[in-house]
């Protein structure tokens, strides 16, 4: 049977032969494989006990990904199907936003307001080890988020390990629908109006237009625009939040690798 291991080695070995034919200046990837391949080797050879070399890819893998950013993902082929499936019938969750920290744990960027999360005191900065017993590290965040989600009333545990107690702890949740929660106005005095956004999902632009016609109705002429734990949010609604207090000039600017650049600009 042949294993990711394998594929993985015999892609390496590839690497390093494109490398030492290819033109000069042009093979500074490839020198970087010979590292990689050298150390892989080793690894396999040398390690004081027999490495599980699955893992060991595994591990090569995330760190990878881990290098580029905090979210990007790696799932096997039932994963992979697992996520698919999660997409395409939305179940029950417990309200956590989650992203990699300090290169492999997988810590809580937010816990929405009102959710199962929140109010069992899960909070920015927990790190979550284990999901129903299946530890985090090397786990994909995509498929965190399948194991997170289930049917309403079912139940989950993580295990959690909070910056002042030393200790993990467990904490037992149950799913629900979870709703983020829309924006909320107020005078904090005769002049001053604050708009708090707790969420950039789809109409949230458009709800937060809304709040300050309303606080102009009772007097505001100057406005405080409160963006903090606003963890779940959409591209497109940053820019028609922007679009609502800027006149004109470049608001946002799409590019990528393989993306033509797009800048969003305000003509008024």
């Amino acid at each position: 049977m042949v294993t990711l291991s394998t594929v993985l080695v015999g892609f390496l070995l590839i690497g390093v032969v494109l490398g030492q034919s290819a033109p000069a200046g042009s093979n500074e990837p490839y020198r970087h494989l010979n590292v990689f391949t050298e150390v892989f080797a080793k690894i396999k050879a040398e390690y004081v006990e027999e490495p599980d070399m699955k893992n060991v890819t595994l591990g090569a893998i995330n760190g990878l990904l881990v290098s580029m950013d905090p979210f990007s993902s790696y799932l096997n082929k039932e994963q992979y199907e697992a996520f698919q499936k999660a997409r395409q019938t939305p179940k029950a969750n417990v309200g956590l936003i989650l992203s990699r920290k300090y290169g492999f744990e997988m810590g809580v960027v937010h816990a929405i307001e009102g959710s199962p999360a929140q109010q069992m005191g899960l909070t920015t900065g927990d790190i979550i080890e284990a999901i129903n017993g299946i530890s985090t590290r090397d786990m994909p965040l995509a498929f965190a988020e399948v194991l997170l989600s289930g049917e309403p009333g079912s139940t989950l545990e993580l295990t959690v390990l909070r910056l002042r107690r030393p200790e993990p702890t467990t904490v037992k949740l149950t799913r629900a629908m979870v709703t983020p929660p829309g924006a909320a106005a107020k005078m904090v005095d005769t002049a001053t109006g604050h708009v708090q956004v707790r969420t950039l999902t789809a109409g949230s632009a458009a709800q937060v237009a809304q709040k300050i016609r309303e606080l102009e109705k009772h007097g505001a002429r100057r406005l405080v625009l409160d963006l903090r734990n606003c963890a779940v949010s959409e591209p497109e609604e940053g820019i028609l939040l922007a679009d609502l207090f800027l006149d004109s000039g470049k608001i946002a600017t799409l590019e990528g690798q393989r993306v033509a650049k797009k800048i969003r600009e305000l003509e008024k």
